[in-house]
């Protein structure tokens, strides 16, 4: 990514340091999961978002650091609620 966008060493900084924002939230992401029943339909979703960014960013559509900063934290959202959405239905399977 260094070389393809051409960032700076700083803004590869700020775009991969995006990456733990949705996970800095998980708790919160945690309350919305307990209240969703469609919890198998959610997990499709989820790995479309964690998929499509990456496609985006190598399609070359993506120039700058903020957009790859967003792509990042939109693959890196969807992983996070795939796990908090695994972690939820082990519980109801363990209990």
């Amino acid at each position: 990514m260094l070389t393809y966008i051409k960032l700076q060493p700083s803004e590869y900084a700020m775009v991969i340091s995006s990456a733990g924002i949705p996970w800095a939230v998980k708790p919160l992401i945690g309350l919305f999961v307990d209240v969703n029943k469609y919890k198998h339909t959610a997990i499709i979703i989820s790995g479309v978002l964690i998929v499509s960014p990456w496609v985006i960013m190598y399609s070359g559509v993506i120039s700058s650091a903020a957009p790859a900063a967003l792509c990042i934290t939109a693959s890196s959202l969807g992983l996070c609620v795939t796990d908090v959405m695994a972690d939820a239905l082990l519980v109801t399977k363990v209990r």
